[in-house]
This record gives structure tokens, sequence and C-alpha cells, in this order.
């Protein structure tokens, strides 16, 4: 486990950010980024888990998720999604021929991951904040709303948000990423 990571708690919500192998772009196409979705969805059904918030960027994903109350295997559930989405991409024309061999198959995630317990309602908004607000931090978007592969939507929708978040306004309260602000 990295420095990085608390054991976890029931009940708890965790923040997660993990990235490509040497941060390649291979969540860049809309057919990667429904295989991750299908991955997901596959672990969901074996090992289940709410999504309370997520996005997908070409080479990193952000999320946020709740585990199933006396559950805290979230190991497990990773390793479905990431064995699951390399069994699918490695199918895709964009894999190309040097992604198809089962060593290949593990270059496809970087081995270390940004895991953290939230700690409170606070913690839990500010880093909702941070993932609807990273394609705008990456440059792929100026509004959160202009990013489909996120669930700003449904939070706008349910009121959360206003459809044009930020304008303006730097939500960002917290750095995952280590870089300057």
């Amino acid at each position: 486990m990295s420095p990085r990571r608390r054991a976890p708690q029931r009940g708890q919500a965790f923040f997660f950010t993990v990235m490509t192998h040497d941060r390649r772009p291979i969540l860049a196409t809309p057919e990667a980024v429904r295989c991750l979705q299908s991955a997901w969805r596959l672990a969901q059904a074996d090992r289940p888990f709410r999504t309370v918030a997520a996005v997908i960027l070409p080479d990193h994903l952000h999320c946020v998720w709740q585990l199933p109350p006396g559950d805290t295997d979230i190991e497990a559930r990773w390793r479905l999604i990431k064995s699951h989405f390399a069994e699918a991409f490695v199918l895709l024309p964009a894999a190309g021929k040097a992604r198809r061999g089962k060593a290949d198959r593990r270059m496809i995630w970087h081995p270390e991951s940004i895991q953290k317990a939230l700690r409170n309602r606070k913690d839990l908004r500010q880093h909702v904040d941070l993932i609807h607000f990273d394609p705008i931090h990456h440059g792929r978007a100026t509004l959160a709303a202009e990013w489909p592969f996120s669930t700003f939507l449904k939070f706008a929708n349910r009121g959360h948000y206003e459809p044009d978040w930020p304008s303006g306004a730097l939500p960002l309260l917290v750095d995952v990423h280590g870089e300057e602000e």
C-alpha cells in the first residue's frame, strides 16, 4: 500500500485517482471509455459499491466510492475493473497489435494509485468538486458540463451545481495531482 492509503472504515466514502501506465492517453476514445464503463458495471455486479462521482480523462480517472456496510475490500474491486477493462481494451483497434500480449495487459494501468478516506461531508464535497473541475484543470473544457465523461450533469440536474459551473470561481480546494496551483 502506498503512504497515502488508510485502512477503510465501514460505510466510508473514498476518493481515488487511477492513472494509465506512463500516463498514456488510452482513455481518449469513446470506445475505450465504454470499455471502462462496462468493466466498472461488471465489477459492481460482482462486488457492489456505489459510485458517488467520477470523471474519466485520457490518462487518468478520479472517483468517489462508497462501499456496502461491513465490506472494506477496495483492492478486489479495482482488480476486477482493471482486468475486465484490459480484456476488452486489447481487442479495440486503438489498442494496436502491440497491446494484445498478456504482459502488455499489465502495462495498461500505473501500479500505484491514490486512495483517500474522506473524513466528512465537507471533505466529500471538496473531492466531488475536484472531480468535476478536473477537465477544466487539464484544459479539456471551459465548463464542467462540456466534458462528456463525468457525473457532473447528474449533479447539476439534481440542483447541486449551476449548469455553467464554475463560471469564473475556482472551486479546487484540494490538489491530488501534486501540481502547483
